[in-house]
């Protein structure tokens, strides 16, 4: 038993419904990107099959992005060529950030 007011007061958990917003709306930026990936879209031509006397058209789709090209300019010499002169630049940007940083903070 307390005396002077000094009982232990109820706990109770803090709710981070911000946490729980932004993490609804990046799982929703996610689930977007991949579906904008992988979707499959109309490309205004049908594909007709006649079976059994009855003639059956259905949309044709193509994939959004087309893999195989992108496959094929990965692959290409300027592209890659470029890729690591990317990296080379940003190596030599940040090895020379650093120094001249270093330099500044000695000073």
């Amino acid at each position: 038993m307390t005396q002077n007011g000094d009982a232990g007061l109820p706990v109770v958990p803090v709710r981070h419904v911000g946490r729980w917003l932004g993490a609804a709306g990046i799982l929703l930026a996610v689930a977007m990107l991949a579906h904008a990936i992988v979707a499959k879209i109309p490309t205004g031509q049908f594909h007709c099959v006649t079976a059994n006397g009855q003639r059956h058209c259905t949309p044709v789709q193509e994939w959004r992005f087309h893999w195989d090209v992108v496959g094929q300019y990965w692959s290409n010499h300027l592209i890659l060529s470029g890729l690591f002169r990317t990296l080379y630049i940003t190596v030599a940007a940040m090895v020379i950030g650093i120094v001249l940083g270093i330099v500044v903070a000695v000073m």
